[in-house]
């Protein structure tokens, strides 16, 4: 295979290719349940933010995702939450694989594994906190005097409960 830099072109190819499948197959269970947007939709939003996570610095890529499947789906909060959802199961793949090569290797455990543990640790208590924080929220919201502002807190509670409940229902499965 010395001298052929094509075969190495097309394996990387192979490689990218074969991995950006695995993370669309992935996202789209993540989605799994949104009545707004089909398989070929799917398809054609994850094709499309592609290049973009590619080519734009600092997750900022991410952000277009949330925007082309939060307006999909209609609602921007669902997006940033699924795609956060996406982000985190990478990035508990890269923590194992850091793990995996600082054992091998016996080199310390760098810092990047550090703060990649911190998100993985802030995002699970945020999890485990929310229905708490929301049951709450809601209780002290009935109690007080009905105004707009009340009535809209309640129903972004009530949104924030439904992205709970159908994580939690994609997590359990």
């Amino acid at each position: 295979v010395a001298g052929y830099p094509g075969v190495y072109i097309l394996a990387l190819f192979v490689i990218v290719l074969f991995v950006n499948a695995i993370k669309a197959w992935r996202f789209y269970f993540v989605l799994y349940g949104e009545n707004n947007i089909t398989r070929q939709e799917f398809i054609k939003q994850y094709c499309k933010t592609i290049p973009v996570n590619v080519v734009l610095p600092f997750k900022i890529g991410e952000l277009f995702r949330v925007c082309c499947f939060g307006y999909q789906i209609n609602s921007f909060f669902r997006g940033l939450v699924f795609v956060l959802v996406d982000r985190f199961f990478d990035t508990i793949a890269l923590i194992i694989v850091l793990i995996f090569v600082s054992l091998l290797t016996a080199q310390q455990f760098s810092t990047l594994l550090y703060l990649l543990l911190i998100f993985v640790a802030v995002v699970v208590a945020i999890y485990l906190m929310l229905p708490g924080l929301c049951s709450y929220w809601k209780d002290y919201l009935l109690l007080t005097k009905a105004t707009k502002s009340s009535i809209k807190a309640l129903k972004t509670i009530a949104g924030i409960e439904k992205t709970y409940t159908q994580i939690s229902t994609i997590l359990k499965g």
